[in-house]
């Protein structure tokens, strides 16, 4: 566990050090943090209600204290946020999981979080507010499908509401699906998760409800200018925001084949192509441990309880003989009549033991992710942040699968892991997203390296299996025998040991198969197209078209950005001043520029930028000629084919 996080850590910090400033983080996050500091209603409910989609404030007052706490804003305070809780979720998800399920599935769950290459890129941007909702999302995931404590459930969907409400709606919607769907299917304990899905409602109603209200009161007698469309009430922003996106938000709404980019274009998110072939199996095996607990007739039910019944009637007369074992409690009274009643159950036609704890978790699971892509799917929705509402629900399914015995004698075969290599090559050989074209030369590279290192994971011997009782690993040839079903190029079941002396080598096995991952996530993924995308690439952006350009040919490289939050946000105040536009919440923004301005030099004292933006500041304040002249010397020296810089320059002369 602390090598995957050190790993996902290195792998989260290089990936924010190389992802350029986004736009949001700026004119959304930046700018409202500073209405925040100078306005106590725009802290409370006009920014969470206004500047983002979210319409919700727990993520703003989250940026805002880690905004005070580092007294400045900055990269690094925006981002440091977003950076915790994505490591913070990793020992989270690991404890639930392993709560319920064991070590080897929390072994596999954390390790397809770890490894996430869009949660890595959420985690390292403040514009997206999934970072705190995973830390909400993972205890519902993890508890999905069981008969739990609706007030706990209650609470996590509130968080969710009030870090961005939208989203929310729909995560509790799935939740909701997938817990019907094992109401209806599986007859354990149906009137406690009725009781429970009630009470998790109600609890979670009353905080968002009461936070609308507060908010409706104060729009009462004005519209609501959001960022991205104008209402009249609450109520009319959030049917604007959820049921409209697709008119709200129509720059980045496109075709179903656009929202399936995060599972289609190998070269932005390598991770999630590789998980195709296992998500469709764990699916599959999900629907199948429902067949066969469905099938289960009442007669074999009956059968094995009629025959404990007469293993437990005999059970008595057995304790007589003087060879029983004397710290063995005799069977009582009460396990007597406890088989009876059992026999009783089975003869009624009760089905219950067909079902089990992870047959029913299994089954919300593929509910939860099934109906999550298909609406996702069918709105057209551009961006992996939304994909990342059914992911965690995916990992937790596809680690069920993968810890399963049964799928990895019949399912997990050789082939099935050459398959899961060749497939997701064909996602890497796109030459344009854009033009649809596609490199056959590239596929038939790709298919041979995964390919092959599917194969040899496959026929890699399993060192650790179950041992002796005093917990010693078995030597190679000592009665454990290793087979090439029992391994599979998520996660080889070496890599997850049950015994407490496999789980050192366990964990560095898990390590260096994420550090695979990571090294395929340098040649191509987000650490790749960082430097030079102000957004993900996906439809609509600037960013796909660059992408398609390095992979056509059409360009060698790509150039960095040079923005940087103090340009971009001394360049915002001084155009505000500028076009004599009125901000509501900053009263001077030629004074918010010229601190902004400063700044930038200070941050990059060899820019020319940021002496330009402190140059215009001074000229509109009109600062002594000594003053202007200094600066724009100063932005000469850095840039002398400046023109521009020259005349001004020689205008304060």
């Amino acid at each position: 566990m602390v090598a995957l996080v050190a790993l996902s850590a290195a792998y989260r910090l290089a990936l924010t050090y190389r992802l350029g400033v986004g736009y949001d983080e700026v004119f959304v996050v930046a700018v409202g943090l500073l209405d925040m500091e100078a306005s106590t209603t725009a802290l409370a409910v006009e920014t969470p209600m206004t500047r983002s989609s979210g319409t919700a404030p727990l993520w703003w007052w989250v940026e805002y204290a880690v905004y005070r706490a580092a007294g400045e804003i900055s990269l690094t305070a925006l981002r440091a946020a977003p950076v915790a809780l994505g490591l913070a979720a990793l020992p989270l998800g690991w404890a639930l999981v392993r709560r319920r399920f064991g070590r080897r599935v929390a072994g596999v769950f954390v390790v397809l979080l770890a490894c996430s290459d869009v949660l890595a890129f959420l985690n390292s941007r403040s514009d997206f507010f999934e970072s705190l909702m995973i830390v909400f999302i993972l205890p519902v995931v993890a508890s999905v499908g069981s008969r739990q404590r609706g007030w706990l459930r209650g609470l996590m969907w509130a968080g969710l509401a009030l870090t961005f409400l939208g989203k929310a709606i729909f995560v509790i919607g799935l939740c909701g699906l997938a817990e019907l769907a094992t109401w209806a299917l599986s007859p354990r304990g149906r009137t406690a998760r009725i009781k429970a899905l009630v009470v998790s409602t109600v609890v979670a109603a009353v905080p968002v409800l009461a936070w609308l209200l507060i908010a409706n009161a104060h729009f009462a007698d004005r519209p609501i200018v959001h960022e991205a469309t104008t209402a009249q009430d609450v109520w009319s922003l959030l049917a604007s925001l959820t049921l409209d996106y697709q008119k709200t938000k129509a720059h980045v709404t496109g075709t179903w084949r656009d929202a399936m980019q995060v599972w289609l274009d190998g070269r932005v998110w390598p991770w999630n192509v590789l998980l195709i072939v296992p998500a469709v199996t764990s699916i599959a095996c999900a629907a199948h441990g429902a067949m066969r607990a469905i099938r289960r007739r009442p007669a074999a039910a009956a059968s094995s309880a009629g025959s404990a019944t007469s293993k437990a009637a005999s059970e008595p007369r057995a304790s007589a003989r003087a060879d029983f074992p004397k710290k063995l409690r005799p069977p009582t009274l009460q396990d007597v009549t406890g088989a009876a009643s059992r026999a009783a159950r089975g003869a009624s036609g009760d089905t219950t033991r067909g079902w089990t704890r992870r047959r029913e978790a299994a089954l919300a699971l593929a509910v939860w992710v099934v109906v999550g892509t298909i609406v996702i799917t069918a709105r057209g929705t551009a961006g992996a942040r939304f994909h990342v509402l059914y992911l965690p629900a995916l990992w937790l399914l596809i680690a069920l699968a993968i810890s399963s015995r049964t799928a990895r004698r019949n399912v997990l075969t050789a082939p099935w892991h050459v398959a899961a290599g060749v497939i997701p090559a064909a996602t890497l050989a796109w030459i344009s997203w854009s033009e649809r074209t596609w490199s056959v030369a590239t596929f038939a590279v790709w298919a041979i390296i995964l390919g092959g290192v599917a194969w040899t994971v496959a026929s890699t011997p399993v060192c650790f299996r179950h041992s002796s009782v005093r917990g010693k690993p078995k030597p190679p040839g000592s009665g454990t025998r290793a087979s090439a079903s029992s391994l599979t190029p998520a996660l080889p079941y070496s890599l997850t040991p049950s015994t407490r002396s496999g789980t050192a080598a366990g964990g560095i096995g898990a390590t260096a198969l994420a550090g695979c991952v990571m090294g395929l996530a340098l040649w191509t993924g987000p650490l790749r197209w960082a430097p030079y995308a102000e957004f993900e690439p996906m439809y609509g952006t600037s960013s796909l078209a660059t992408l398609d350009d390095l992979s056509s040919g059409r360009a060698a490289s790509a150039a960095p950005r040079r923005e940087t939050v103090y340009l971009l946000l001394a360049h915002y105040f001084y155009s505000q001043h500028a076009s004599g536009a009125t901000l509501k919440h900053v009263r001077r923004p030629l004074d918010v520029a010229e601190r902004f301005a400063r700044l930038a030099t200070i941050d990059r004292p060899h820019d020319e930028t940021g002496w330009f933006y402190l140059g215009l500041v001074y000229d509109a304040q009109g600062r002594s000629a000594d003053e202007r002249r200094e600066v724009w010397r100063k932005a000469l020296e850095l840039k002398p084919d400046s023109e521009k810089i020259r005349e001004r320059l020689e205008a304060v002369n």
